[in-house]
């Protein structure tokens, strides 16, 4: 009888793993000599039917490891939360999975066939969102700079410093694990002449100890759906958190109202600038898995791609004994019309950080428009090229974009 040896696991990946980029288990075995041999992995998602997914894999040649790589699998699990219609913190429920690996091993001969010894060694418990970190970034990564422990803990976002309009919408996410508290977000507002508004909003979701589903959060930072927080959970200050005449505010996460702040603070400065065009406003998908937004003020043109199919269709008409013909008659027949909506854009002049941080819009695999009737309409960027600019080598420089509706608008067939 044959001894199955317990597999080692000799390298996992972080607990919070980005699910866009590799999440990789390096692993070993003492039976790697046993005919047929293969390192057998099954991969658990919290929540997911079937069961567990079951990937195999042939060791190296020359160290006799295996790796496997699960975050195909993973991202399918994933997708987004973006809502105008809630405010304070929420959380992202659908942004991340909780998932466990578990290795075995196969093996046997060919004239008896091969047996699946499972689970026999099984990793602890992690977590994946729907980040994806760049390459130079990713060899990088550590989970422990995003999770909330300190002043310099970092949000899901890259520009730690944004204009915005006073009507937006806009958001900062952030993660937790067990041992971090979230219970309160700061904000201070400084007026035009100096005054300071200091408002405290409490966490609704403050148990990350307890409730896994408070690790991975949101929450309102934009001058509009901060003024829509409910005053019963504002324990510091009242409405409106930001009043007419702020300048700018910063906002940051902390253990209670007194207590240890627990997140970098971002930076909102209030640019309201006078503008003759409609003020169009986008919020994306970023790499870090939050959503960012931004304002194009300037001029903007609405346009619209026309694709059109035709049949020949035969003139003339019998009436009684005649058959006659009129100008009227359509020979030439369209009997499918399809129409692309797109609207050309122009932002404000950018700042050197505005333009590195705006590739990630035109970048972006999920994007809407703010739109005051519809709410937020599905819009793709049909630019296929982006150029990081600096002040040094333009002096002043904007953003011209073409996005395209993601729907298809069609007419009555003749």
């Amino acid at each position: 009888k044959e001894t199955i040896m317990a597999i080692t696991i000799n390298q996992n990946p972080k607990t919070y793993s980005p699910a866009y980029n590799e999440i990789n288990f390096l692993v070993t075995s003492t039976n790697v000599a046993q005919a047929n041999f293969l390192y057998v992995c099954d991969v658990y998602i919290t929540g997911v039917t079937p069961t567990y997914f079951r990937l195999k894999a042939a060791q190296d040649p020359t160290s006799n490891k295996a790796v496997f790589d699960i975050h195909r699998i993973i991202e399918n699990y994933l997708t987004t939360n973006i809502d105008k219609s809630t405010y304070g913190f929420q959380r992202n429920t659908s942004s991340w999975v909780e998932y466990t690996c578990k290795f075995g091993e196969e093996y046997g001969l060919s004239s008896s066939g091969t047996t699946v010894y499972a689970d026999l060694t099984v990793a602890s418990a992690k977590y994946a969102f729907n980040g994806l970190w760049d390459f130079l970034e990713f060899t990088l990564y550590n989970d422990a700079n995003y999770l909330l422990t300190s002043s310099s803990s970092l949000f899901l976002t890259s520009l730690k410093s944004k204009r915005v309009r006073s009507t937006m919408h806009s958001w900062a996410h952030f993660m937790a694990n067990a041992a971090n508290k979230t219970n309160v977000m700061k904000i201070v507002a400084t007026s035009t002449t100096g005054g300071v508004t200091t408002t405290v909003v409490d966490n609704a979701f403050p148990s990350p100890a307890t409730v896994t589903n408070d690790r991975f959060m949101r929450v309102s930072t934009g001058p509009a759906n901060l003024n829509l927080i409910s005053s019963g959970t504002i324990s510091f200050g009242a409405q409106p958190i930001i009043p007419t005449d702020t300048a700018s505010y910063t906002i940051k996460i902390q253990t209670g109202a007194l207590g240890t702040v627990t997140t970098e603070t971002l930076t909102y400065t209030i640019d309201d600038a006078c503008t003759k065009n409609d003020v169009l406003i986008f919020h994306w998908l970023n790499k870090y898995g939050g959503f960012d937004s931004f304002a194009f003020i300037r001029a903007n043109t609405q346009k619209a791609d026309i694709t059109r199919a035709n049949y020949k269709k035969p003139t003339g008409t019998i009436s009684g004994s005649t058959y006659s013909y009129s100008a009227a008659d359509n020979q030439n027949t369209v009997f499918d019309t399809r129409i692309k909506d797109k609207i050309e854009v122009l932002s404000d002049w950018l700042t050197d950080a505005e333009s590195v941080w705006l590739e990630e819009l035109v970048t972006s695999p999920e994007i809407y428009l703010d739109d005051a009737t519809y709410g937020l309409v599905a819009v793709n960027v049909v630019d296929k090229a982006y150029e990081k600019k600096k002040a040094v080598s333009y002096k002043a420089f904007n953003l011209k974009l073409t996005f395209e509706y993601s729907y298809i608008r069609n007419r009555q067939r003749g």
